[in-house]
């Protein structure tokens, strides 16, 4: 019953932005004001239809980014396994052995060898060195940790751009749908999740490359795209050059949300971010599925979260949250002037901008 009316009340009044906080926490709400992650929309912003045809049986599923936020777990080496996507196992290292790094490992945390991206961010003693690898794997609790791809190091406090999504090269964290973030609180009410999302799409059906060209499969702030964009049976295929690893995607701000039909409540809040934040596309979904990055972690699993919260899976094709998601992207534009340079300005504005230039609709995030 108490689920229904929350329903209830979500078809009757939709969703309504709450207030924005005079504080953030870092580990759960990372990086400077002035991160790509952080930024809000801009009032100058121009948008380019996705035009995104998708089936209806295309599935909403999650792609799990493991954040590692405690650094007093473990330092525990991190060892190769050439494995990566191949389906072979990856449970363990590969021989001759070689360390890639040591850092904080949750003791006993079990990431299992099924083919997921398993991008992680790792927090360092120092408790602002960020470090990145992917797919991270764990197939027992005293196991061996192994991994495929290493990324540079970021920091905590500024622009955390840069990390463990090989499509894109794009962060395992900014981005990331937290625990807690498009769920009800104790009080029925969604707090607003004030920043960028990020997301994966069929690369075959709707990422753009011009020939093998591979400068034309990306564009800022995506510093590559998958090295089988050109060939294989992933090779990408979309027609719209707006479309590609790396593309910034909303809702367009002459799209009036409350008239898209959407009858969930994290629907409707998703919807209120993405005409105000956006979503940065960072890896290839490798089927007809649309992904969303959410946390997994030693605090929780999200999508178990959600369906607790909501009574429904967060991975599915014809669930009404699923319908939701599917109306919500095929009504996705690309910010199509937002590139480095643009970037810099804006980025020193002091909260006077938003991403595409002109006033943000909504206040920069606090500090930190």
């Amino acid at each position: 019953m108490f689920l229904f009316i929350f329903l209830l009340l979500g078809l009757v009044f939709g969703f309504n932005p709450t207030p924005l906080p005079t504080a953030r926490n870092p580990l759960t709400w990372p990086f400077a004001s002035w991160s790509i992650w952080n930024l809000p929309l801009g009032n100058g912003a121009t948008f380019v239809r996705a035009d995104l045809n998708f089936s209806s049986t295309l599935m909403i599923e999650p792609d799990p980014d493991l954040i590692f936020f405690d650094p007093k777990q473990p330092n525990t080496e991190y060892m190769y396994s050439s494995a990566g996507w191949s389906g072979v196992s990856r449970c363990e290292p590969s021989t001759p052995q070689r360390i890639l790094f040591s850092a904080p490992y949750p003791a006993n945390f079990i990431v299992p060898s099924d083919g997921n991206n398993y991008g992680v961010a790792i927090l360092m003693p120092d408790n602002q060195t960020i470090k990145q690898t992917q797919p991270v794997c764990r197939c027992t609790a005293t196991g061996k940790v192994t991994s495929h791809d290493v990324f540079p190091d970021v920091n905590l406090y500024t622009d955390g751009i840069r990390g463990a999504h090989g499509g894109s090269s794009l962060s395992a964290v900014g981005g990331t749908i937290r625990l807690g973030e498009f769920i009800p609180d104790t009080n029925g009410v969604i707090q607003s999740v004030r920043h960028v999302l990020k997301s994966n799409l069929w690369a075959s059906q709707s990422y753009y490359r011009n020939g093998c060209d591979r400068t034309s499969c990306y564009r800022w702030p995506a510093a590559n795209c998958d090295g089988y964009f050109c060939n294989g049976p992933l090779t990408y295929g979309g027609t719209n050059p707006a479309v590609r690893s790396g593309s910034l995607l909303a809702l367009a701000f002459n799209i009036d949300i409350q008239k898209l039909g959407l009858q969930t409540r994290p629907a409707q809040s998703l919807a209120w971010t993405l005409q105000n934040y956006g979503l940065y596309l960072v890896d290839d979904s490798a089927w007809n599925a649309a992904a969303l990055e959410t946390e997994t972690s030693p605090a929780g699993v999200y999508t178990e979260q959600f369906q607790k919260a909501w009574g429904f899976e967060f991975r599915s094709n014809n669930n009404q949250w699923a319908r939701d998601v599917q109306i919500i992207y095929k009504s996705l534009s690309v910010v199509n002037n937002w590139n480095e340079n643009e970037y810099g300005v804006v980025s020193k504005s002091n909260g006077t901008l938003g991403v595409g230039g002109g006033s943000p609709r909504q206040p920069w995030a606090p500090s930190i």
